[in-house]
């Protein structure tokens, strides 16, 4: 466990002695501790899905993991991770996709080209040419980042555990129908400790608020 950097709250005893102890569930509870005071942190959210994977709670895995992989998206290790719990349908995975880079990451290396560029356009008129491609290239790399911040905060959520559907808002109402844990959901409003989502084939209704966790918005 600890597989990433990061600031670490002094515990005791502490997660990872729990997990490697099998003492899953207050292993569990220890990373989410972490995770909640330094939700940045992407190897808080990777340890919490491993404690959830071992607890078997895929539902809970994948929420935590996809987490990490906002945070750290080129590392290889949260990437196989979320192998082990792949999306139920192909709307969960275009819903959850995620490039390998961060928005940061693009806005920093649109900005560092814009000025290179303007500095360059200034130093070297002669190659003016070279310089309005690195000028567009950073202005479109900006855009980019812009647009993946904009897709990161869509309201998405993940399934904990498998649920149904209702049409109301309300445990009696009448079921629309399963939801199996780990799909993605778009959550569209909230009522008393339910929540409006639209699930994979355009369909709308109910959950209790409890069975998802959001990782947007």
């Amino acid at each position: 466990m600890g597989l990433l950097a990061g600031a670490l709250t002094a515990q005791s005893p502490p997660p990872e002695q729990l997990y490697e102890t099998g003492a899953l569930r207050a292993a569990a509870e220890g990373f989410a501790r972490r995770a909640e005071l330094e939700p940045g942190v992407a190897a808080h959210w990777y340890d919490l899905g491993a404690a959830y994977y071992r607890l078997g709670q895929t539902g809970h895995a994948t929420a935590a993991w996809q987490r990490a992989r906002r945070l750290q998206p080129r590392e290889p290790t949260i990437r196989r991770a979320l192998r082990l719990t792949p999306p139920p349908d192909a709307t969960s995975a275009r819903w959850t996709w995620s490039p390998p880079v961060t928005p940061d990451e693009l806005l920093l290396l649109g900005a560092l080209g814009w000025l290179a560029g303007w500095v360059a356009w200034v130093l070297r008129p002669r190659q003016r040419d070279r310089w309005a491609v690195l000028l567009l290239f950073s202005a479109a790399t900006v855009a980019a980042g812009f647009g993946l911040r904009a897709w990161y905060r869509r309201p998405i959520g993940i399934v904990l555990d498998q649920t149904t559907l209702r049409l109301s808002p309300h445990g009696r109402a009448p079921a629309l129908g399963p939801v199996e844990a780990g799909g993605a959901v778009q959550i569209l409003k909230h009522d008393r400790g339910w929540i409006l989502v639209r699930v994979a084939g355009a369909r709308e209704g109910w959950v209790a608020s409890d069975a998802i966790a959001a990782i947007g918005g």
